[in-house]
């Protein structure tokens, strides 16, 4: 599951593996380097 977020006109998500807030398009979390589930953008 991925939870995304709206604040500030920023869309985030929390990486899969440590749990930090990332940018939503990020394919790789920047702190911890894991890469990040593709969003299924068909919904």
């Amino acid at each position: 599951m991925v939870i995304i977020t709206i604040s500030e006109k920023k869309v985030t998500k929390y990486c899969t593996y440590c749990a930090e807030e990332i940018d939503a398009k990020a394919e790789v979390c920047p702190k911890c380097g894991v890469r990040q589930p593709k969003q299924d953008e068909s919904k």
